[in-house]
């Protein structure tokens, strides 16, 4: 017989519901790297050749693309968004020099001692400042488009070319919190290689058109993975940075968790100048992140799991590198929305020149529910040493 579209959808979400079943698999997959989910093969083999059989020519050819789905990585589905439920966090950190004297202190570039973003409790705007005046982008246009592409985006009564605009600046589009480096630039329409995300530019967008100008740091530093106080997500944001001036959100004004930053433009040095930092607006001492000259990204070794969200940890580990031989003894700690931090793991790595530890678990460590903070610290018997981290959580919507 013809099988109806509903169907096949029926059909297609159960062999997804296999593939979330088969946990066994889908960890060893995730942590072993291995190419194929044994524990859910035979299931979904089973249920596209359903598909073929019993729903016709009509919809065969679909049904081939989720056995070529099927027969992809597990991870590889995960990353590119097609497990329904299923993400995956992948968290890394540095502290360039640790000492004897700091104590137990948090994996992050901003200041020695503990993690500042895990103290706001109110929600407020948050505000990004560098360290060099070099640090400073140019809106040249803003406005809302009339219509657009994957590849352009079209505001009929805008004046982009005699407004300064040129090959090579960033256009923003604040609505899909997407953008894309300009190819081509037109009187009204602007043309990139693709949008990052791979949106496509809607009628009534708002977007922003930057420049770096006359400045060579870093012009848009886009806020990833912003928490409001009850930890659910916000919209991504760009903050157009201006030097030693604060520049304000104006979307994510009840944020209280923000460990994500990424510069996303530059002038003619590639990257920040200066040292960018990300507080919240009001209560200064919460700060968020600090973006060290030169690395355009921040390396903070702490996460916070949304709501509506259930955290297992797949692995975690570093190394250290450092002039003198030493011990770093390092913890892996968590704390429920309300609670206390707890110790959930403990090792140590030697800097007999650079050493390194990871350790990777068959069954993931723990379920940590939504509002969890996580970081890891560590702890230094000898001066003059450096220590690089990472972590790994998957997410399942619960």
């Amino acid at each position: 017989m013809t099988g109806t579209r509903e169907q096949l959808e029926r059909v297609r979400n159960q062999f997804l519901d296999g593939i979330r079943q088969g946990l066994t698999g889908i960890y060893t997959q995730l942590t072993t790297g291995t190419t194929r989910v044994s524990a859910v093969d035979t299931e979904g083999d089973q249920l596209l050749n359903s598909v073929i059989s019993t729903l016709g020519e009509t919809w065969s050819a679909t049904a081939q693309v989720l056995r070529v789905q099927a027969a992809m990585s597990f991870p590889l589905l995960v990353a590119r968004g097609l497990v329904p439920g299923i993400s995956v966090v992948h968290k890394f950190g540095k502290l360039p020099n640790v000492s004897t004297a700091d104590g137990a202190i948090a994996v992050w570039a901003g200041t020695k001692g503990p993690y500042l973003g895990f103290g706001a409790t109110d929600g407020e705007a948050i505000t990004a400042v560098s360290s060099s005046a070099s640090d400073t982008g140019t809106v040249l246009s803003s406005g809302t488009a009339t219509s657009g592409t994957s590849t352009t985006l079209i505001d009929t009564g805008a004046t982009f070319v005699s407004g300064g605009g040129a090959v090579g600046d960033l256009i923003l589009n604040d609505t899909q919190a997407d953008y894309g480096i300009v190819t081509a630039i037109a009187e009204t329409t602007i043309t990139v290689f693709r949008f990052n995300s791979g949106t496509i530019v809607a009628a009534s967008d708002s977007y922003r058109l930057v420049t770096a100008g006359a400045a060579t740091g870093a012009t848009v530093l886009l806020l990833k993975k912003i928490l409001a106080e009850d930890r659910t997500e916000l919209t991504d944001e760009f903050v157009v940075l201006n030097g030693t001036t604060g520049v304000d959100t104006t979307v994510a004004l009840t944020a209280v968790r923000c460990t994500r930053g990424r510069i996303i433009h530059a002038g003619s040095s590639g990257s920040n100048v200066g040292d960018v930092t990300a507080t919240q607006k009001t209560t200064t001492a919460n700060i968020y992140m600090k973006l060290l000259a030169t690395y355009n990204s921040t390396m903070i070794l702490c996460d916070t799991v949304p709501a509506g969200k259930t955290g297992y940890l797949l692995q975690w580990g570093g190394g250290v590198l450092g002039s003198n031989n030493g011990d770093i003894e390092i913890r892996l700690l968590s704390r429920p929305i309300g609670g206390v931090f707890q110790v959930q793991e403990e090792s140590s790595v030697r800097a007999t020149g650079t050493s390194t530890f990871n350790r990777a678990y068959q069954i993931p460590k723990n379920g940590h529910g939504g509002g969890t903070d996580i970081y890891v610290d560590c702890n230094a018997d000898a001066n003059n040493m450096s220590f690089s981290g990472h972590f790994t959580l998957l997410l399942l919507d619960d």
